[in-house]
């Protein structure tokens, strides 16, 4: 009881401004705290999310024969082979844990390889020296161009829209897209089919390439420019759809022989995947060695699987050739250091994805 009052006592003898400090002091210990534990709750998303180890790969669903989301609701193509081999090589290596796909377009692809949502960019993609200052990237896998399709023996009734113009489509966001009007201006781009009276054009921008087919059939665009491998898939789906659907309306394509670009693709890398270049010119040096071991796995294997009935050219044999870089000392050895392992967390390392 006499403590109680002594307790009472001293609480009493404290004035309003010492009360006022006492609270303060302990509501800040108590927001101190709370700001403690939400900075260890979003530590642990993000390590949790950003950094687990999976490598992703950014893939395009419009992009055949490069890459393609299929029937099967499966990505596919050339690339996407390249990727696959790729990362099954950085998981084995110990690299990566594992591995999933995103799907990317155009207008994101780049943003998201730089700021990391992926780690490496498997499509048609050009490599250019603006996008060298925000992404790495592997050796050159392909070399292709833009070219022109084009409707042949066009029945000016069957058209819904009348132009005046030369309408030229082309997907947005890509090297294309920035030369639409150089080439148009050009006179190979125009002598290949009849133009109009008036002699000008204009420019529709599509956000898919499977676009283009609509447009070329309903008239709206006169011509469609994009990388010459892709208009030929594009052909051949739709030469499949009238196939399925006989009574439909006829496209009848003509994709142009000539080149009005110069595309070298190649995987684009996340400059923080830590050793994925390495891995991807790894990968890349032993396919284009396809002369020395023509019983292994090589480049020209890979490009049948998306190019069956393609003779592939001197230009792009030669350029196998040239990239053929010395593997040199091991990794570990002679000074030069090791490859920096994942620590996984005791989960095995997978590569599951199809």
């Amino acid at each position: 009881m006499n403590a109680g009052k002594g307790k009472q006592a001293v609480i009493t003898r404290m004035s309003v401004g010492e009360r006022a400090s006492w609270h303060e002091r302990h509501v800040a210990r108590g927001l101190l705290f709370g700001l403690l534990i939400f900075v260890q709750v979003l530590s642990a998303l993000a390590d949790d999310g950003s950094d687990d180890g999976i490598l992703v790969m950014g893939v395009r669903a419009d992009a055949a024969p490069f890459s393609a989301l299929d029937r099967n609701q499966r990505y596919t193509g050339y690339s996407v082979s390249l990727c696959q081999m790729i990362a099954q090589r950085a998981i084995s290596m110990g690299v990566f844990c594992g591995a999933r796909y995103e799907q990317v377009d155009t207008a994101n692809r780049f943003a998201k390889l730089g700021d990391g949502s992926i780690d490496m960019l498997c499509g048609a993609t050009t490599v250019t020296l603006a996008r060298q200052r925000i992404a790495d990237f592997s050796l050159f896998t392909f070399l292709s161009g833009a070219s022109l399709m084009y409707r042949v023996n066009v029945d000016s009734e069957d058209e819904e829209v009348q132009n005046d113009e030369f309408v030229v489509g082309v997907l947005q966001h890509t090297t294309t897209d920035i030369e639409v009007r150089r080439i148009a201006g050009e006179f190979q781009l125009r002598s290949e089919m009849p133009l109009p009276a008036s002699n000008r054009f204009a420019v529709s921008y599509t956000k898919q390439h499977g676009e283009a087919l609509d447009l070329l059939r309903s008239g709206k665009i006169d011509a469609y420019l994009a990388d010459r491998e892709i208009l030929l898939a594009l052909k051949q789906k739709a030469a499949a759809t009238e196939r399925d659907n006989p009574g439909g309306q006829r496209l009848d394509l003509k994709v142009s022989e000539h080149y009005y670009t110069f595309e070298p693709y190649a995987i684009g890398i996340n400059r923080d995947s830590r050793g994925l270049l390495y891995v991807a010119n790894l990968v890349l040096t032993e396919l284009f060695d396809w002369e020395s071991n023509r019983s292994r796995r090589n480049i020209f294997n890979v490009l049948t699987q998306s190019f069956p009935n393609k003779r592939f050219s001197k230009a792009l044999q030669s350029m196998f050739r040239l990239q053929r870089i010395p593997v040199g000392d091991v990794l570990g050895e002679s000074g030069f250091p090791p490859l920096e392992r994942r620590d996984c967390g005791g989960r095995p390392a997978h590569f599951n994805i199809r």
